[in-house]
């Protein structure tokens, strides 16, 4: 019985320290601390002409962050962490500038900036400069930055707002934020109060319950461990939820109850799409993605059509090779050679062995012993001619001799084609397209076997449907392979597959191309009376999908604002196309990282 009340007694102590509040979440009048008013405002760095990333609200603890540019630079300044960082980049290729000679001045105070080649920033320390921009009011900073023969001043308007009343700033990595005061040591007591009062209670309870016999049994079976186990358990979670309650602070000083710092999932410099649906990318995630932008610039270009085309081999430097007659395949000494292997010109590839049916070979044979014993006629016959030298005209005896030749040679034919085997040659040096022979393979008279090509050497075959644009045509290329270039051949004549065939002649370093492969080809008409289309020239990279499905184009809106537009393009050669609408001059269009952009959600 003592042990179940003593535990009881524990169970209600354990209770009401989960029913209190913590203590740090009690509200103070003006005498015991604090109320819940909103955190102080840390001073912060504005700049009218960047409303975008200079709010001059920062969250607790982030950097304020303003932005300049001039004609060649473009840069992104950030007050914290007991420096000024800046991060310097070309205005029209987003290029970092690194390694540059970078000075500031404001109000006569000018300091140098020291690179730090691991960050790829400028961080100016001094303290003079870093007390005068911690002051209210608007502060005009001018950054004079030299890089080579290239040395411009890029001026940013800044203003730093006052801090409210009750905020102080920490000291270290965290930048400046206000803290709250620290809770008062009294509300434990009061916790401490409620705890006994609860336990009593419980106490009598379960007391007032044995007494009467109901629920012993229940009680009794529980036993006092099970009571003491779940004591500890709600007691370790109440003593959590009270050092964790609103106001807690970290090891290191931060707010555990506080919002994201900058940088973070919703901080003013995180990475993140807008409402607007624009995306804002801070210039170190920049670089870390590779961000390159070229400006716009408008032109006149050549029509283009998109053609579909297949690779040919050419005739001047590929050849096939056939089963002369109906037999077997044998392997020559040097083996059946496989396709993508180089052979040269006359090279032995396979035996054929020559196949007849009973009465066909009956027939031959026949022919082949009448053929002996004709060619041994002969051949005595050019004997005794020979031994009557000087008596015979010379003209009869030539003329035996002639006869027994042709007899030799039609025999040793006709016993060739019974039992000897007929060699299969390369015709033209080259790789093997196709090897379709196999040893004791039975094959039909011209069935092909073999395919040697040179790889350096194809043909494109692409279809035009009007004779007229056939003719303009004066160049193509493969849309997403540079490395293989075209030049046209001719068109012919003659209407096949729905259009007039159009030959080009590719060449390329590397065997990239296959006999067969269909391929697009992009031809360009630049011949008399071609007309030419007016756009924006950019590389097919620059242009993505959209959730759409719609063709769009990154254009660079500010330094840390990137805009989607809608574009339309058309093919211009294999690495760029051609922006007829949607992009105008000068406007500064993502042409390398566009697709990490577009994945931002």
């Amino acid at each position: 019985m003592k042990n179940l009340l003593s535990t009881a007694a524990v169970c209600g102590f354990t209770w009401l320290a989960l029913a209190l509040p913590a203590p740090s979440a009690w509200a103070h009048g003006p005498d015991a601390g604090h109320d819940h008013a909103a955190p102080a405002v840390p001073t912060a760095l504005t700049s009218p002409a960047s409303p975008a990333t200079s709010s001059g609200a920062s969250a607790p603890g982030a950097p304020a962050i303003t932005e300049a540019r001039s004609q060649a630079f473009e840069l992104v300044a950030s007050l914290g962490g007991g420096e000024l960082s800046v991060l310097i980049d070309r205005f029209d290729t987003n290029e970092p500038v690194l390694g540059a000679t970078v000075r500031v001045s404001s109000g006569g105070i000018q300091a140098a900036g020291t690179f730090h080649a691991d960050h790829g920033d400028y961080a100016f320390t001094d303290e003079r400069l870093l007390a005068r921009l911690s002051q209210p009011g608007r502060h005009e900073l001018v950054f004079t930055v030299t890089q080579g023969e290239v040395s411009e001043a890029v001026s940013a308007a800044v203003e730093a707002a006052a801090a409210e009343p009750g905020a102080h700033a920490d000291h270290g990595d965290h930048g400046g934020h206000a803290h709250p005061p620290a809770r008062p040591a009294g509300a434990m007591w009061v916790n401490a109060a409620w705890a006994l009062l609860l336990a009593a209670v419980a106490t009598a309870l379960v007391a007032w319950l044995w007494r009467r016999g109901r629920h012993k049994r229940q009680l009794a079976r529980l036993g006092p461990h099970a009571w003491v186990i779940a004591c500890v358990g709600l007691l370790a979670a109440a003593v959590g939820d009270t050092h964790a309650g609103p106001g807690a602070h970290g090891p290191n000083g931060e707010h555990l109850d506080a919002p994201a710092a900058s940088g973070g999932a919703s901080g003013p410099g995180a990475l993140m799409r807008l409402p607007d649906g624009s995306v804002q990318v801070p210039k170190r995630a920049q670089r870390s993605m590779g961000i390159r932008t070229v400006r716009a610039a408008a032109g006149q270009h050549a029509t283009t059509l998109t053609l579909n085309a297949r690779v040919v081999p050419d005739p001047r430097s590929a050849g096939r090779v056939q089963a002369p007659v109906a037999g077997r395949i044998e392997a020559p000494p040097s083996g059946l050679p496989v396709a993508g292997q180089a052979v040269r010109r006359g090279q032995v590839l396979a035996l054929v062995y020559p196949v007849l049916g009973a009465a066909e070979r009956t027939a031959q044979q026949a022919s082949l012993a009448e053929l002996r014993a004709n060619r041994q006629v002969a051949q005595r016959r050019v004997e005794r001619l020979a031994q009557l030298d000087g008596v015979v005209p010379a003209k009869d005896i030539e003329a035996a001799r002639v006869e027994l030749q042709s007899l030799v040679e039609r025999e040793r034919l006709l016993a060739r084609s019974l039992d000897g085997a007929q060699p299969l040659v390369a015709p033209v040096g080259g790789v093997l397209a196709s090897a379709r022979a196999l040893a004791g393979q039975v094959v039909e008279p011209q069935a092909v076997l073999f395919e040697v090509v040179d790889p350096q050497r194809l043909r494109v075959e692409a279809h035009v449907s009007d004779p007229a644009q056939a003719a303009q045509v004066t160049g193509g290329a493969i849309p997403g392979r540079p490395d293989v270039t075209l030049q046209v051949v001719g068109a012919a004549r003659v209407f096949q597959d729905g259009g007039v065939p159009l030959t080009f002649q590719a060449r390329s370093e590397a065997a990239v191309l296959a006999i067969g492969q269909p391929l697009t080809v992009v031809a360009t008409l630049s011949g008399p009376g071609a007309p030419l289309r007016a756009g924006v020239a950019v590389p097919a990279e620059a242009v993505v999908r959209n959730p759409a499905n719609q063709a769009i184009a990154w254009v660079k809106a500010s330094a840390e604002r990137f805009q989607p537009v809608v574009v339309q393009t058309v093919p211009l050669d294999a690495q760029r196309v051609l922006v007829t609408q949607g992009l105008s001059a000068d406007q500064r269009v993502v042409v390398q990282g566009a697709s990490l952009i577009n994945q931002v959600r």
